[in-house]
């Protein structure tokens, strides 16, 4: 009966909009799939969004310029049709800026700024801190004072650089690189370069010797984890190293991993599958035809071993 009435089933109080959060030039843009992109691109509709509006009404509404973007629904409804902000008289809507990680590098800094920046007027606006305007957002929250400094990560790197070699060393910073997002990563760099880099330290190297050795085990152990070493700006010019020397260190690693001797011998003690297996695979490797295989079998029927004599071998 509640249904067939029409009643409502399910509602939400107060309306929360979703705040669109994008960098310039960088919203989404929804078009009919038989609609000419020429045209799509030169709408000057379809380059609107809550955000571009959002500093279009402050540059048009001085009133407006009193509330922060998270704020702005408090006093403007969002006409989707027209996109556009239009005043409203009570609070019926409360905003909430799309999340976004600090791995999205620019888009997150822009949240930061969004969320404490009343009244900007565009995206160098809220980028200016005085007369200064900041390159990127990141600069901007730091000269903001939003991004307060952080030592976590620096007592990390003191306590392990009393008792980790260089090699071990040089490990922890591209993981701190990658996964813990510090606030400069320059900083870090500079203030530990001493210590993850004296092992390529010797009477006849020079300075410059030195450093160009601590940057490719860098970009080699960043490249490992799916990342460049150019992303995160340790020196005022990008990185780039010879590819027949990339190549060759990535060889000379595998020639560095040690093979148990009993890997080596494993293929003398196989049973008939195992062996079956192991002479199947092996000819397309040695072949270099291109193959897939599945093993399957119990657990404590071999296939490990099967494979390390395998990786032996190979």
């Amino acid at each position: 009966m509640w249904r067939i009435y029409g009643f409502i089933l399910n509602e939400m109080y107060p309306l929360v909009y979703s705040l669109h959060l994008h960098l310039e030039d960088q919203y989404l843009v929804a078009f009919h799939a038989h609609d000419d992109l020429n045209n799509v691109l030169r709408s000057d509709f379809t380059a609107k969004s809550m955000l571009t509006e959002f500093f279009l009404t402050n540059q048009a509404k001085e009133n407006a310029r009193r509330l922060l973007y998270k704020e702005f629904p408090e006093a403007f409804v969002w006409n989707q049709q027209h996109k556009i902000w239009t005043p409203i008289k009570k609070k019926t809507v409360i905003g909430s800026i799309v999340t976004a990680s600090p791995f999205e590098g620019e888009r997150y800094y822009l949240r930061i700024l969004l969320n404490h920046i009343k009244g900007p007027l565009s995206f160098d606006h809220i980028k200016t801190v005085g007369n200064v305007t900041a390159p990127t957002f990141r600069e901007a929250a730091t000269l903001h004072g939003l991004l307060q400094r952080d030592t976590s990560l620096q007592d990390c790197m003191q306590e392990a650089s009393l008792y980790q070699i260089p090699h071990s060393l040089r490990r922890l910073f591209a993981t701190i690189l990658v996964y813990c997002n510090p606030t400069n990563p320059r900083e870090l760099w500079e203030y530990f370069e001493q210590d993850m880099s004296s092992d390529f330290q010797t009477s006849v190297a020079t300075s410059a010797d030195i450093r160009t050795k601590f940057l490719r085990s860098i970009s080699s152990t960043l490249e490992s984890m799916g990342k460049d070493i150019n992303m995160f700006h340790l020196i005022d010019h990008d990185v780039s190293f010879d590819q027949n020397e990339t190549e060759s260190s990535e060889i000379n690693d595998e020639f560095a991993v040690l093979i148990p001797e009993e890997d080596l011998m494993a293929s003398m003690s196989f049973n008939p599958e195992q062996q079956h297996a192991y002479e199947s695979i092996l000819q397309k490797v040695l072949l270099n035809e291109s193959a897939a295989f599945f093993i399957d079998g119990p657990g404590g029927t071999g296939k490990i071993f099967l494979y390390k004599a395998l990786l032996a071998t190979v």
